[in-house]
């Protein structure tokens, strides 16, 4: 029985050949560290590295997201206590 030929291009067409945009050939290898290099050239690593900040869950998801994940989720007001932590439910495993 014969193959019907598919419609579908291979990806090894002239538009996915970084020189045929215009750009350096490399093989696949290469590419992420060039990227990374590049990145490295167009900030200033030591300053980015210098200023990570060091701050709790409840900070970094405040400041992310504008929500105070301290604060009771039913009323919006007040921080919760935590009482005591709740126990897992026992695994039956017959």
């Amino acid at each position: 029985m014969l193959r019907e030929e598919s419609k579908w291009k291979t990806h090894e067409d002239a538009s996915t050949n970084a020189e045929h945009r215009g750009g350096a050939a490399c093989s696949c290898n290469e590419a992420p560290v060039m990227g990374v290099e590049r990145i490295r050239a167009l900030i200033d690593t030591t300053t980015a590295f210098a200023q990570k900040l060091v701050e709790s869950v409840q900070e970094m998801m405040l400041r992310l997201t504008g929500v105070d994940i301290g604060c009771c989720p039913k009323c919006g007001q007040g921080t919760m206590i935590v009482g005591a932590p709740i126990a897992r439910a026992a695994f039956d495993t017959s």
